[in-house]
């Protein structure tokens, strides 16, 4: 039972506990998992069954993992930025070296990447920088919709500071955000609105300002304490 909407210019955040399913939420709208239900961008539904729907439709996902399913160790920075960004860097099927290079190197400024060169591997790059090297990718086929799961994880303050900025930078562009992060108060603190999730459902909804630390965690309790209550309760008729 997960329903809700996010506006244009709108930084929707999903607070909730390890296993809650804030995670499955992102990977359903992106389609890499199955799911029941309807999805509409600019009210018109869309199909999305897979990932290349998702990325049709104007939907990015920035994954939680950048070592495991987002860089490429085989790959040079570059490569790394235009890797599925390439059909407007190429002509009759080749890609164009000049139109990838400047796309490359304008990508790194924009993003602030510090790579001695698009060459350069990626495996040498401090942590910070792979994540930005994957929002520089994301963001290259200018969604409308982006999904952010663990945007700041594993990165140092100055970086983490960086990208809080990014993000309300592409808020006031009028791209959606849907915002995933395991701590709370950072979560709380970038979203306008706040979805509370437990055990798979929304709990819970709060307006920028209105939430805090302990109101996420009483949401969660009451949530858990609710269902448990209706498990007994049916164990009980059963008997």
């Amino acid at each position: 039972g997960v329903s809700f909407d996010v506006r244009p210019g709108e930084i929707l955040g999903l607070a909730g506990l390890l296993g809650s399913g804030r995670t499955e939420i992102l990977h359903a709208l992106y389609g890499r998992i199955p799911f029941s239900g309807s999805i509409a961008i600019d009210g018109k539904p869309v199909a999305i069954a897979r990932s290349s729907d998702a990325r049709a439709a104007g939907v990015a996902l920035l994954t939680e993992d950048r070592k495991r399913d987002g860089l490429l160790f085989n790959l040079p920075v570059g490569a790394n930025i235009t890797i599925g960004n390439l059909a407007p860097l190429s002509s009759h099927g080749m890609v164009r070296e000049g139109r990838e290079k400047s796309a490359v190197l304008a990508a790194m400024r924009a993003l602030n990447v510090k790579a001695r060169s698009p060459q350069a591997s990626v495996a040498h790059l401090s942590g910070g920088n792979q994540q930005k090297l994957l929002f520089a990718r994301v963001l290259m086929s200018a969604p409308r919709v982006l999904l952010l799961d663990e945007p700041t994880k594993g990165v140092d303050a100055g970086t983490r500071h960086e990208i809080y900025r990014l993000i309300v930078d592409l808020a006031d562009k009028g791209v959606a955000l849907i915002v995933v992060a395991s701590e709370l108060e950072e979560v709380i603190g970038l979203a306008d609105r706040c979805l509370v999730v437990a055990d798979g459902r929304i709990v819970d909804e709060f307006q920028r300002g209105e939430g805090s630390e302990d109101k996420v965690l009483r949401s969660i309790t009451a949530a858990q304490a609710a269902l448990q209550q209706q498990a007994l309760a049916a164990g009980g008729g059963r008997a």
